[in-house]
């Protein structure tokens, strides 16, 4: 079967390892810690599903409050944490 899969940082890592790719410290010795702020735009993002999959996906991201102060239909708005010191080398 077909199936969609997102990961984010370390998720993104995991995935990587499990489909035979290389994770291992960022070229450059940075580490990243901190909160991020992320705005998501339902709409734009559904938009990336087929047709019969984006109602599902913005009825997903609706409860999200919305960024800035935007109005309902707006983009919503994530805080993240991120915390790594390494990357996904090779895929």
């Amino acid at each position: 079967p077909r199936v969609r899969l997102v990961g984010c940082c370390f998720g993104c890592q995991a995935v990587a390892v499990a489909l035979g790719g290389e994770v291992g410290s960022n070229p450059d010795g940075s580490f990243t810690f901190g909160a991020e702020t992320i705005d998501v735009d339902a709409a734009a993002l559904a938009g990336l599903f087929p047709p019969q999959e984006r109602a599902s996906v913005e009825a997903l991201l609706s409860p999200l409050p919305p960024a800035g102060g935007a109005g309902e239909g707006g983009p919503a708005s994530l805080r993240l944490l991120q915390s790594h010191g390494e990357q996904v080398l090779r895929m």
